[in-house]
């Protein structure tokens, strides 16, 4: 079976280039469609975060459709305070003041219910003193 199709293919081959041409190009598109199909299935379904219907950005860089709640100024909040706490027990020599400052303007803005500005702050505060730390460890 396997001499026959070698045959066929030679005599193709060396009598109808072209054919072979276009089976060779046919059987490099199919794999492409298959292996692309794979590869979004994979992508998409690995992902907890992620419905396998949504089209995610480029990451890191996603926009996400979200209503600011407590639950996650809350989880900021921890956050925050765990990271206040690490950096008090390493003793590290990081400015804590624009944290502080962050931190302060967050909880009022929770407290008002006011949660676009919570979580604004708290993330800010995070991201300050995130900096300070890597920038003390440098």
């Amino acid at each position: 079976m396997a001499s026959g199709v070698a045959a066929a293919a030679s005599f193709l081959w060396f009598t109808q280039p072209e054919i072979i041409g276009i089976l060779l190009a046919l059987t490099a598109l199919v794999a492409g469609i298959v292996f692309f199909i794979l590869a979004q299935k994979t992508l998409f379904s690995s992902s907890p975060f992620l419905p396998a219907s949504l089209h995610s950005g480029k990451a890191p860089y996603r926009t996400w459709d979200c209503a600011p709640s407590t639950e996650f100024a809350n989880a900021l909040a921890k956050i925050l305070h765990e990271l206040l706490q690490a950096a008090q027990g390493q003793q590290y020599a990081v400015s804590r003041q624009s944290a502080l400052r962050y931190e302060s303007e967050a909880t009022t803005g929770h407290k008002k219910g006011n949660f676009v500005s919570a979580i604004r702050n708290y993330a800010l505060a995070i991201n300050s003193l995130m900096r300070e730390i890597k920038h003390e460890e440098t």
